[in-house]
């Protein structure tokens, strides 16, 4: 409770300041907005009937984008670490990959799938798949070897390894790799990316 309380009030000081940062002029309201000018642009929202609707649309390309760039991730990361020649072949490029910023991909995203909902569901699974590959490959290959030792020591498979083993032993560590992946993707949703690039009709002003 303590520690809920420590981060309510930060929360609501850096509220504070960046409001009297934007009503001083000390910073560009423009560029950064306001406290004030997003519960203005909420209320006139929630008149239109826009605010519903909108937050529907993110959240149904959320859920699809997510699930896809996990499902991809999961089976690439299965592949490699039952692979581990072929990842170290890949790995460099993986890098690069992850590295290289999604947005300039936009163009020729829209060139080939054009400016629709299935153009911001791309963005969004390339900026989530690459890191959360990289991520639940590390995570498998960082499985304990002892439980891999005791399972070979029974005869095990190279599927019982993956599936009691490594499996086993990662549930919570794919949890976290998801709960990345779902905030890696929402970045593609957010109007400076996808919303904005490929004109969802999320993204409107007043």
């Amino acid at each position: 409770m303590k520690i809920k309380l420590y981060r309510i009030s930060i929360a609501i000081l850096i509220i504070i300041l960046w409001q009297a940062l934007a009503s001083f002029n000390i910073i560009n309201s423009f560029l950064f907005s306001s406290p004030k000018d997003i519960l203005v642009c909420l209320t006139h929202l929630l008149k239109n009937g826009i605010l519903f609707s909108n937050t529907i649309t993110t959240l149904l390309e959320v859920t699809i984008s997510s699930f896809i760039s996990f499902g991809i991730s999961f089976v690439l990361a299965s592949f490699f670490i039952n692979h581990n020649f072929i990842y170290n072949v890949f790995e460099p490029f993986l890098t690069v990959l992850n590295a290289l910023p999604k947005v300039a991909l936009g163009p020729l995203i829209i060139i080939i799938f054009g400016a629709n909902f299935s153009s911001i569901i791309v963005m969004s699974i390339l900026i989530g798949v690459f890191v959360t590959t990289i991520n639940i490959y590390n995570y498998f290959k960082n499985t304990d070897y002892k439980y891999i030792l005791l399972i070979k020591s029974f005869n095990g498979s190279k599927f019982d390894v993956f599936n009691y083993a490594i499996m086993g032993s990662n549930k919570e560590n794919l949890i976290d790799a998801f709960n990345v992946n779902v905030s890696m993707t929402f970045i593609g949703l957010l109007p400076p990316v996808g919303e904005k690039i490929f004109f969802n009709k999320c993204y409107s002003r007043y």
